[in-house]
């Protein structure tokens, strides 16, 4: 009975740190993503703005008013979207469940043969209870993202060298 519950236990741990893993590559993306939107949309803004306060001193205030505008109105769309704090948001949240899923690793390749099963379980249960506040608390996942998270896992690159040695 008490092998199959440990044996029970080791395969939810593996479930949260698939998830955990999931998780975390796939907020690394969106993390990217972002990051990515940032400059996009930031550095056309801030070289329209350069343009046109040029033109204003070549006195050519229409050119010059049209390209501020312009500017203008890529700045509202850069301060809507807000993409890096949405960057930063990912990066933590991403960062959080990467801790997460080493801590649950370490608890059932290490702990598990020193605390045993009932010590073991209390551990799981904390970090199961710290996954569904994180769950909670991130932001949402963008479709893309996640399919390029879990395109990095099948890739192998979550992977390390002693996992493949044996």
């Amino acid at each position: 009975m008490r092998d199959q519950a440990q044996m029970a236990l080791q395969d939810e741990m593996l479930r949260l740190e698939e998830d955990c893993q999931h998780s975390a590559k796939g907020h690394y993306a969106a993390s990217e993503i972002w990051g990515v939107a940032h400059y996009i949309v930031g550095l056309p803004a801030t070289v329209l703005a350069a343009v046109a306060g040029h033109q204003a001193l070549n006195s050519n205030e229409q050119l010059a008013g049209s390209i501020a505008l312009l500017a203008a109105a890529i700045t509202a769309v850069l301060t809507f979207l807000d993409p890096a704090s949405k960057r930063q948001s990912h990066l933590s949240s991403a960062n959080q469940y990467n801790t997460l899923e080493k801590a649950c690793r370490l608890i059932r390749t290490v702990k598990s043969l020193t605390q045993g099963h009932s010590g073991c379980l209390s551990e799981f249960e904390k970090l199961a209870e710290e996954r569904k506040h994180l769950n909670l608390s991130s932001p949402h996942i963008p479709s893309v993202a996640y399919v390029i998270g879990k395109r990095r896992i099948t890739k192998g690159q979550t992977k390390y060298r002693v996992d493949d040695v044996g």
